[in-house]
């Protein structure tokens, strides 16, 4: 009975990731997202052209030539690091050290810095701090850096954004190691890397998703190495990392739900009752990343937080049919918010309310609600940049630096995260259409990572930054596709 229910199990997990893939495939292989850099996350739908196709078949082209190169994965893996590396600090260093105005990491490290010398305004009643106190970890992290570091604490967190940016990559070669055991998807993998570096231009944000995605894939991996080995402190380091992950910036939850799937599967197959007391570990650190700290600064500011900004606003948000910005972020509520005294049960009444109204004009129109997932769908997931370059419209750049986010040279490495983002998604579609049968519920461990992301952001607001995460988690099995279709023709 159990065997027939690991199997039911694992054929609902290939065939929803199936599903995914070929939504995926068909977004980034027929359309591509032109970003303006000027609003965020605003975008153009475009078909794609011949240069798009070319690029496609010059970087399957590399990859050929790559894969018979007499050198290691490791080696080659080297040699991406240090690029990797050299090309951040490059934009670190020559680009203005200014955060956007009005941003939301702007709002937090302000905050920061205030309360750092002894001003508690910025996090009482009615202030950005109040409205998303769901920041509270990363603005501990901005406080302890203003303390130590002063005027130089930004500066400071993109070196820091830096290090974890490294330390991703090398979670995410570790974790596709872990997955494959394989050299030539170790290749595969690291070629796919030189093709989408939008991670590394994240670590100029002095924001929370590098060290987070970075945390994340390390949790990804340790608990891969737990499901394999069965050795409790590599559960102990993944219960750990997602923790301090969501502490940074609360995306990561994601991982944590797997992790909490794949342990409530030991308890009903395995009977063992350490991963019920594992669930139990993780809820509670859950609690206390999220809430705890909020609880800490509350008690730290003499302010409560209850009347924050209420969850199902991200809900609106991410049913707001915006053409440019499908389920994005709207002010509407957090304005209506701030004009009723930050009076949380108002501003939800008149949330459900819009939600309702979104809900009626879809069902008087059905096609337009499916245009509008499509939409969504496209803007989430078939952005080549990710938003690497959404954050610098503010900013007076170099001349060259200024062409690579808003000019010709913008429209070159669009063009090849565009071919690259098209190659993974064929890639990872050839590995399930021909090779799925091969793959155990512990390889599809970052797949369950995906879809939950998938879901989740399906009807929560979307940005392509936040969907980046579960891409770099889709490139493991783009690399075991890559290499299954070379070793086929050999």
């Amino acid at each position: 009975m159990l065997k027939k229910l690991e199997k039911i199990e694992l054929g609902i997990v290939k065939v929803c990731f199936f599903v995914f893939l070929i939504f995926f495939a068909v977004g980034n292989v027929f359309f591509t997202v032109r970003q303006f850099h000027a609003v965020d996350s605003t975008a153009n739908y475009l078909r794609v052209d011949m240069i798009h196709v070319l690029t496609v078949a010059i970087l399957v082209g590399l990859y050929l030539l790559a894969e018979r190169a007499k050198i290691s994965s490791k080696k080659l893996f080297t040699v991406f690091l240090i690029f990797a590396a050299a090309v951040s600090v490059y934009w670190i260093f020559s680009n203005p050290q200014k955060i956007k105005e009005l941003d939301d990491a702007y709002n937090v490290m302000r905050s920061a810095r205030a309360v750092a010398n002894g001003d508690y305004g910025p996090i009482g009643y009615h202030t950005y701090m109040n409205d998303y106190p769901n920041n509270f970890g990363l603005f501990t992290i901005f406080f302890v850096l203003v303390k130590i570091f002063g005027d130089n604490s930004e500066l400071a967190f993109r070196i820091i954004n830096l290090g974890f940016m490294l330390e991703g990559y090398i979670a995410l070669y570790l974790l596709t190691e872990e997955l494959f055991h394989e050299e030539r998807v170790q290749k595969a993998l690291v070629f796919l890397f030189f093709f989408s570096m939008q991670y590394v231009f994240y670590t100029f944000f002095v924001y929370g998703n590098v060290i987070s995605y970075a945390l994340g894939m390390s949790a990804a991996y340790a608990f891969l190495r737990y499901r394999h080995q069965d050795k409790l402190p590599y559960l102990c380091a993944a219960i750990v990392l997602v923790i301090l992950s969501i502490f940074v910036k609360n995306n990561s939850a994601i991982i944590l739900a797997a992790m909490i799937i794949y342990l409530f599967l030991e308890v009903v197959h395995q009977k063992k009752w350490a991963s019920l007391l594992a669930i139990l570990v993780l809820l509670g650190g859950f609690r206390v990343s999220t809430e705890g700290i909020i609880d800490f600064w509350e008690a730290r500011s003499g302010t409560t937080y209850d009347n924050r900004l209420p969850k199902i606003c991200w809900i609106v948000y991410g049913f707001n049919y915006d053409e440019r910005h499908p389920g994005g972020y709207t002010n509407e509520l957090e304005v209506y918010h701030y004009e009723n005294d930050f009076v949380a049960e108002f501003t939800a009444t008149h949330a459900r309310e819009m939600l309702d109204m979104e809900f009626t004009a879809f069902k008087e129109r059905p096609h337009v609600f499916f245009r509008f997932l499509g939409q969504k769908f496209l803007v989430s997931w078939a952005n080549p940049e990710f938003e690497a370059f959404g954050q610098y419209a503010e900013l007076d750049l170099p001349p060259f630096n200024d062409d690579l986010v808003n000019g010709k040279g913008n429209d070159v490495i669009d063009t090849v995260w565009d071919g690259a983002s098209s190659l993974v998604a064929l890639a990872a579609l050839y590995l399930f259409l021909w090779k799925r049968k091969e793959l155990s519920l512990n390889e599809l461990f970052p797949a369950v990572i995906i879809l939950g992301g998938f879901f989740f952001h399906a009807f929560w607001e979307t940005k392509a930054i936040y969907l980046y995460q579960y891409y770099l988690f889709l490139l493991p099995y783009a690399a075991k596709g890559l290499s299954s279709l070379r070793k086929e023709r050999a």
